[in-house]
């Protein structure tokens, strides 16, 4: 009895020793990300088409463009920005990011790929640093959910960027671009606010042999990132295509953020104190099935299944993948560790707009989801072949 309610309690309780500056640093990458994918997702496929009236190729291949820069700087970008105080760091990446969108807005198209270098410049060092703050924040044994419950946050900030300004814009460009132009006020606020904010991190070199412990994390970075970024220039015309609106997605959306909570909170747990292997397995497992039907079978019976299978996957991953990485990363370089994953992932959201568009045209609407099925099938026994054993030995 007494141990069942110390269960319950530590469900509850909060990972981080400073709830406050955990809460500040979250709600800022979430209004980060929620800029970021209102604009690239939902709002400016549509914007290029039809007031711009330039090809999707080019909107395209802006997006692969900005993310790529993301990923290919990285490592240096940390390198760089750990020579700074966190708060100063944040400050310039959240003055960056804004003036970058206001530059896409009132510029001409031909300086476009300045802007898109721009912006993933600005956010190139977020993820790593916030990761390894938040891990910092950690009280004991709560190192992997540190990360994951940022993402309660962070999460829906991203979904209401890339739908909820996405159908914003779908009904009326204007509506999408006011929620836009409020939502990069409320991140340049919240990037100043932590201009104090310090991080006590010691640096220093990661000795060369630790590197090797979390290279083989970089496979399974890649793959689970580029298999949903496969949907990011697609989306928009998939649900035109198939003539979906938000009251046909409205009741299997609400369904899979229950199931999401549910599940994330049994994988924080789980990927905590026993095996991480198994979550991201089962995780992979639902977003197969969430591709899958999508790939297969009729989309408007598919959806329903679809979308509650993923919300599942979600709320599996975020736990699972955030443990695996605390566990396989060395002490004292989790901001370098943290970098070179986030470079393979970010190579994945690179590339991942230009594969899906190219299934969509080889293949059909159903093409990217059927890829992504492929590819999310290859994790399975990466998972519970090889991160068991690298695990044990952590």
């Amino acid at each position: 009895m007494m141990g069942a309610a110390r269960s319950a309690t530590a469900i509850m309780r909060m990972p981080w020793k400073n709830l406050p500056d955990a809460l500040k640093v979250s709600l800022f990458m979430g209004l980060v990300e929620f800029l970021r994918s209102g604009f690239f997702v939902g709002f400016f496929p549509l914007f290029g088409l039809e007031v711009l009236k330039i090809p999707l190729s080019y909107v395209g291949f802006l997006t692969t463009l900005h993310y790529g820069t993301e990923a290919g700087t990285r490592i240096f970008a940390v390198w760089l920005a750990n020579r700074f105080a966190l708060g100063v760091g944040f400050v310039l990446s959240a003055v960056l990011a804004f003036a970058s969108f206001y530059f896409f807005l009132w510029s001409p198209p031909v300086l476009y790929p300045l802007w898109a270098v721009t912006w993933g410049l600005a956010l190139a060092p977020l993820w790593p640093r916030i990761a390894a703050y938040l891990r910092q924040l950690a009280r004991p044994g709560f190192e992997g959910r540190s990360v994951s419950y940022a993402w309660l946050i962070i999460g829906p900030l991203i979904a209401a960027g890339s739908f909820g300004v996405g159908f914003l814009s779908k009904h009326d460009l204007a509506w999408g671009k006011s929620a836009l132009l409020f939502g990069s006020v409320l991140m340049l606020a919240a990037g100043l606010a932590l201009f104090n904010l310090r991080f006590s991190e010691r640096l220093q070199k990661p000795p060369p042999k630790a590197w090797r412990r979390y290279l083989p994390l970089l496979v399974p970075a890649f793959l689970q990132a580029l298999a949903p970024h496969l949907l990011t220039t697609v989306l928009f015309p998939f649900l035109k295509q198939s003539e979906l609106g938000v009251q046909d997605v409205a009741w299997p959306l609400a369904l899979s953020g229950l199931l999401f909570l549910a599940a994330f909170r049994f994988a924080s747990v789980y990927a905590d104190q026993k095996d991480p292997a198994n979550v991201v397995t089962l995780a992979a497992v639902f977003a197969m099935v969430g591709f899958g039907v999508l790939g297969f079978l009729p989309t408007d019976v598919a959806v329903d299944v679809s979308i509650p299978a993923i919300g599942v996957a979600l709320g599996l991953y975020l736990p699972g993948w955030n443990a695996v990485i605390v566990r396989a990363l060395p002490e004292g370089e989790r901001g370098e560790g943290w970098a070179t994953l986030s470079t393979a992932s970010g190579a994945a959201f690179a590339l991942g707009p230009f594969v899906g568009a190219l299934a969509w045209d080889l293949i059909g609407p159903q093409g990217p989801f059927r890829l992504g099925l492929f590819l999310l099938a290859l994790l399975i026994p990466y998972y519970q072949l090889y991160f068991r054993r690298l695990l044990a030995h952590r």
